[in-house]
């Protein structure tokens, strides 16, 4: 009894981390840059608006340049690494950038931290800086889930 008590336990609190994840992300927009980065000197400071879609999809422009803005329709993962501390990761297509994206989310102090990976053909790019997170309202210009 006490071994499928603690089975139970163990598969009723995976939910509960899926529960806490989409609870503070979807239908949210995630705004943030990239201040503190191991790019190369010359690189402008990355700045992203991720849209959280729903419990699978988002969608990320990239507003570093506001001629050139660029985005991606991804399916994600999210994990609850800790409380208010959140795992977000996607793999982009082969077949456009074959990047793969790794954030950690803390709501205790809005910092994120990541893992940019493929990116360059010899090294990972490990990446942090603060977050916002509000309401996902279409801006001009920019993918969103609407």
């Amino acid at each position: 009894m006490k071994l499928l008590t603690v089975v139970f336990i163990g598969f009723i609190s995976s939910f509960s981390t899926m529960t806490f994840s989409n609870e503070l992300l979807v239908g949210k927009k995630v705004s943030h840059s990239w201040t503190e980065n191991t790019f190369p000197k010359e690189w402008p400071t990355p700045t992203f608006e991720t849209y959280i879609c729903d419990n699978r999809t988002l969608i990320w422009n990239n507003t570093t340049d506001k001629n050139n803005l660029s985005f991606g329709v991804e399916a994600y993962t999210a994990v609850e690494l800790a409380p208010k501390v959140l795992q977000v990761s996607w793999k982009e297509s082969p077949e456009t950038t074959n990047y793969g994206i790794i954030w950690t989310l803390d709501f205790n102090d809005m910092t994120i931290n990541g893992v940019l990976v493929n990116i360059d053909n010899t090294r990972n790019f490990v990446v942090s800086g603060a977050f916002t997170i509000e309401e996902a309202v279409a801006k001009p210009g920019l993918k969103s889930c609407q």
